[in-house]
């Protein structure tokens, strides 16, 4: 199954029922805060990693939950939607879906107003994403701050070796 990726912001209400109409549309596969992705290269490489995680010797139960967990560097789902998870009111969010779904529709049906920007990685998502990925300042000092995204995909790759 290949995936695509969107930006934007989405209102709730309730997150239980949002979440539910979200699945029930064929083809959304997952939200993610955006305030810990570091760029659409960390969606895609999240997914790929889920993915094969999921053939092999998944973590979940679904491929929805393995790409949070893969999206996030944990084992623990409580961690990553807690991280990660949808909140009530505006959320700046990534949306991982099927591509065999009309994206157009889809970001209609979910009330998302699609602002791509939301998935680059910017200076004010810096610390956040440290703390996610428990990236250390040693780590930052050996590298640079325009690595985070590499350093981040490194975290992803190591799951499969935590298992």
């Amino acid at each position: 199954m290949n995936f695509g990726v969107i930006g934007g912001e989405i209102r709730v209400e309730d997150v239980d029922s949002y979440m539910n109409k979200l699945k029930e549309i064929n083809g959304a596969t997952q939200l993610v805060q955006a305030d810990v992705v570091a760029g659409e290269k960390h969606l895609k490489f999240a997914i790929k990693k889920a993915k094969q995680s999921f053939k092999e010797n998944p973590i979940a139960n679904s491929l929805e939950m393995e790409i949070l967990l893969y999206t996030i560097g944990t084992r623990q789902i409580n961690k990553a939607i807690e991280k990660a998870g949808i909140r009530k009111g505006k959320n700046n969010v990534a949306l991982i879906y099927s591509k065999k779904i009309d994206p157009n529709r889809l970001t209609k049906e979910i009330g998302l107003e699609r602002k791509d920007s939301v998935l680059e990685l910017r200076e004010e998502k810096f610390d956040r994403i440290k703390e996610v990925f428990d990236i250390t300042q040693e780590e930052i000092t050996a590298v640079g701050e325009e690595k985070i995204p590499k350093l981040v995909r490194e975290k992803i790759a190591l799951l499969k070796l935590q298992k």
